[in-house]
């Protein structure tokens, strides 16, 4: 049976709670009603911390991973997602000296955010228990590369971050995107130094500072 899209993912449960279980109608939606304000998040930037400067002409910023677009993958209903997070990491915090034989070429090799469905208390007690019903799993593989002129990789550091999180079946759609994007700021609080630390490591030389 086909899952229920996300962005729609009220369980009964829920619906049932919110009406009340007097057997009160209840309308859903009122003809005059203000519909909610959008979410809003503050952004998630790295000007706070120091630039990372590196002896290259140029910074490019790829992407080989492909968001499937369809479940089990929620990337492209996220208000931030990993690839753009990486992104501005990259703009916040590498810097490029405009001098050298190098180019400075990051690629995001994955960014991306599943859904996993949990197995919840069902019957009587279960209509009265609040608990975890999806788990959200977000993975982000990174490569920065030093390259030269012909194309070829002088060297390179390729790091990697997992985090989880699981979130109520009763959240609303304002909730569950409040995680989504904790999640994604608990995944890049673990891939910035992971990079720093690569590039400071292995890039030798071409660190200014």
């Amino acid at each position: 049976m086909p899952r229920t899209p996300v962005s729609a993912s009220l369980s009964r449960r829920s619906l049932l709670v919110g009406l009340g279980v007097s057997g009160l109608a209840v309308p859903l939606l009122s003809a005059c009603g203000t519909p909610p304000p959008p979410a809003t998040h503050a952004d998630l930037r790295w000007t706070h911390l120091p630039p990372i400067t590196l002896a290259v002409q140029d910074i490019r910023v790829e992407t080989t991973y492909q968001p499937p677009g369809r479940d089990p993958n929620v990337e492209h209903l996220m208000p931030l997602p990993p690839e753009t997070a990486i992104r501005t990491w990259v703009a916040d915090r590498i810097r490029t000296s405009g001098v050298g034989i190098y180019s400075l070429r990051v690629v995001i090799e994955e960014a991306s955010v599943i859904e996993v469905p949990l197995q919840t208390t069902q019957g009587v007690k279960g209509f009265f228990t609040t608990e975890p019903d999806l788990r959200y799993e977000a993975k982000a593989t990174v490569v920065v590369q030093l390259v030269r002129a012909d194309g070829s990789v002088e060297v390179q550091t390729r790091q990697t971050a997992w985090r989880t999180k699981s979130i109520s079946e009763k959240a609303s759609l304002a909730e569950r995107e409040q995680a989504w994007f904790g999640l994604v700021e608990e995944l890049m609080q673990d891939l910035n130094p992971a990079l720093e630390s690569g590039i400071r490591q292995y890039f030798g030389d071409a660190v200014v500072r």
